[in-house]
């Protein structure tokens, strides 16, 4: 793959192909690559989910209307916290959100749903919406629970939410791991 005229080399998958067509076909989506965090790791990252489009760039932009929260993503996928300290993991290709432990009691169900994950395969939830706080600003959340297991090792880790495409639907997000930030940009 060709980053910025790079060449960058792209590890073979370690999950086997049976297992991710399941995901394929349940998504409605095929792909070619997953970029982990060797690649993102070196570059910043624009995401604009509403325009459907990802800048790549070795500077990342700075503009006033940026908020920029810490993030770091040296031993994994990228990890900030919500105004209130509670972790999450920025996992861009979540359609709906995860809640780790305990759901918000101001939360309400709205459904049911199924998701996948590369991690965990199928997985089908109940669906709620709340809300989180972030940069100072308060987005609306569409999340579900991930299986038993999944769930308790993550509370381990002290993670309270996987947050992916309610992030993007309200915010430009720029990735800029060099940096340790992740900035925040209301979509207008």
């Amino acid at each position: 793959m060709r980053v910025l005229g790079l060449q960058v080399p792209l590890k073979p998958s370690p999950l086997s192909r049976p297992f991710v067509e399941e995901g394929f076909e349940m998504m409605g989506v095929r792909f070619d690559a997953l970029l982990g965090m060797n690649l993102l790791g070196g570059f910043i990252w624009t995401i604009d989910h509403g325009t459907h489009t990802v800048l790549v760039a070795t500077s990342a932009p700075e503009a006033e209307d940026i908020r920029w929260v810490p993030v770091d993503a040296e031993d994994g996928p990228p990890i900030s916290h919500l105004d209130d300290g509670t972790r999450f993991i920025l996992d861009t290709g979540a359609n709906i959100s995860y809640k780790i432990g305990p759901v918000p009691q101001t939360a309400k169900v709205i459904g049911e749903t199924e998701d996948w994950s590369l991690m965990w395969g199928k997985i089908t939830t109940a669906l709620w919406e709340s809300t989180v706080q972030i940069g100072g600003h308060r987005i609306p959340v569409r999340f579900g629970k991930l299986p038993p297991v999944a769930d308790s090792r993550l509370a381990w880790m002290d993670t309270g939410w996987i947050l992916g495409a309610d992030l993007l639907r309200k915010f430009i997000v720029t990735l800029d791991i060099p940096k340790g930030r992740l900035g925040l940009k209301v979509r207008s």
